[in-house]
């Protein structure tokens, strides 16, 4: 990874951002000098977000001297071009890597000039999609990574539980979505909720379908349904179905394997749904979850639990979460649903261990269960794999290879 040593790199931090941190430590590991440009965007995304102060920025920009503009999920473009079109004209190279579902409409206007724009995707689903649906040259498949790894752990730690899930329950921002639509138009709400279910029952049914294309513009004429009161309106009836769905998802194979001495770490809405013995949830009904990300708390659940299990959420199509690398790099085995990208990564019962279905799920747990022997071999091969391929250095100078192509493509072009 040398080749690229003092690449400098101008890096969109998002406050909240933390695969930002996990790149830029990334970066800075290849020598590469990086300067952020920290802001919370304003956005269909986040309405108390702050627009850029363009003057600041291109300031900042022409004082650092950047070899690449790298943004995530989008934050270093407006959706008028007119960042876009200032590093055409600069002649910097752009990166964006989407580490989360992309609205598919903001491919559809002003936003980026692909001619000097690359776009990352942990998802192939994505990937594919943009290749047919739009003229985008440089797009790329990169899986996500992990910095959550010591070069050694402690194998004599105890087990705190026999079972494990780390993640939300999605019900606090279902409400939030709901309420928001309602105040802006509950009519509207009541005649669409009979489509959203039928929607969101496809979309559980045939998941490579995505809510976008099911419920756009002519789709809802089709069904003699009135369009959309705005963009906005759009966008989170798009995000409530991903909600649900993954919601139901969660909570279906949740209750399948709740005997397990299952312990959840996450929100309190699970005490909703689940004995609220099983639930670890902060007190803070705002916050949802009882440890900070790459906190020692976090390694220390992953490490202390025989069977860490997970539950990719439906936004992700064909690819994988983070947990799949942050477990085993923490020392803890994994037990997660079976994903179309995953034997690109990791070889299946060797290294990684998946199921289909809630039911075999379940036998999987009670097999794993009485054979610590096989789920000590098989983290350990996850590990070594995983610092040896998947963490975010490696994903970074992937990264920089293909901007580095793009650049001489276009001067041979030129």
């Amino acid at each position: 990874m040398n080749f690229f040593r003092n690449r400098r790199i101008f890096l969109f931090h998002d406050r909240g951002g933390l695969v930002e941190n996990d790149i830029r430590t990334a970066f800075l590991s290849m020598r590469c000098p990086v300067e952020t440009y920290t802001f919370q965007p304003k956005n269909i995304y986040n309405h108390q977000g702050h627009s850029i102060d363009g003057r600041d920025l291109f300031n900042r920009i022409e004082s650092f001297q950047p070899d690449l503009v790298m943004g995530i999920n989008g934050n270093c473009c407006d959706a008028e071009g007119v960042l876009s079109d200032y590093y055409r004209e600069k002649g910097i190279p752009v990166a964006v890597w989407y580490v989360d579902k992309p609205y598919l409409k903001e491919f559809q206007g002003n936003r980026y000039r692909p001619e000097n724009t690359a776009f990352f995707f942990i998802d192939r689903f994505y990937t594919r999609w943009l290749k047919q649906k739009q003229n985008y040259p440089f797009v790329y498949h990169l899986p996500l990574g992990t910095n959550l790894y010591t070069e050694s752990i402690d194998a004599a730690a105890p087990y705190r539980q026999d079972l494990s899930f780390v993640g939300r329950s999605n019900l606090n921002k279902i409400e939030r979505i709901l309420s928001h639509l309602a105040d802006k138009d509950a009519d509207y709400l009541r005649k669409m909720a009979g489509w959203i279910d039928r929607v969101g029952q496809t979309y559980q049914e045939t998941p490579l379908v995505d809510p976008y294309e099911m419920m756009n513009g002519s789709v809802l004429r089709a069904q003699g349904l009135p369009p959309y009161p705005d963009e906005e309106y759009e966008f989170l009836v798009n995000q409530l179905v991903e909600e649900l769905v993954s919601h139901k998802k969660r909570a279906e194979i949740l209750n399948t394997v709740a005997s397990f001495n299952l312990r959840i770490f996450g929100d309190r809405r699970w005490k909703e749904l689940l004995p609220e013995e099983t639930v670890i949830a902060p007190d803070d009904p705002t916050t949802e979850f009882p440890f900070s990300y790459g906190s020692v708390a976090l390694q220390e659940t992953y490490r202390q639990t025989r069977i860490n299990l997970n539950i990719t959420r439906y936004q992700v199509r064909t690819g994988v979460n983070q947990r799949v690398f942050d477990v085993p790099a923490s020392g803890g085995f994994l037990l997660t649903d079976f994903r179309e990208e995953i034997p690109e990564l990791f070889e299946i019962d060797r290294e990684i261990v998946c199921y289909n279905d809630p039911e075999e799920a379940h036998d999987k747990i009670t097999y794993y269960l009485a054979h610590p022997e096989e789920r000590n071999r098989i983290f350990t091969a996850a590990r070594k794999r995983i610092l040896q391929e998947h963490t975010y250095p490696h994903r970074m100078d992937r990264l920089l290879q293909s901007v580095e192509a793009i650049r001489k493509e276009v001067h041979q072009t030129s």
